[in-house]
């Protein structure tokens, strides 16, 4: 090819290599991104309170309004198991429970306080 030809050729695919150049360069960062996240040796140390007296978390009190009224609910219809209107009533207080506790067990309480 005479050089007018190559300017020609140049000029013509020159934006097809900047697009695959900026594509490659795009390709590459995202690729050591991915691999330097995905990759990274995990770090993390398991938390130790600096003092004693650091409260990690809250628990309900045994003798709280609520357990207790679960457990009464919970004797009574063991003494009486096809009160359904009680079964139910037991049922509703572990869902509501379990949505204000955001803790699944509570539904399989309620499940199991429905079966016959």
């Amino acid at each position: 090819m005479s050089p007018p030809q190559l300017a020609k050729f140049d000029d013509k695919y020159s934006g097809a290599r900047e697009m695959i150049s900026n594509k490659t360069r795009q390709f590459l960062f995202t690729s050591i991104v991915a691999f330097g996240t995905v990759f990274q040796p995990a770090s993390a140390e398991p938390f130790r309170p600096e003092n004693g007296a650091q409260i990690l978390e809250r628990l309900p009190m045994p003798g709280d309004a609520v357990t207790r009224e679960l457990r009464q609910l919970r004797a009574d219809l063991s003494q009486t198991p096809n009160d359904l209107e009680l079964a139910r009533t037991l049922a509703k207080r572990y869902i509501n429970l379990g949505r204000a506790e955001a803790d699944p067990r509570y539904y399989g309480y309620a499940e199991a306080a429905l079966k016959p």
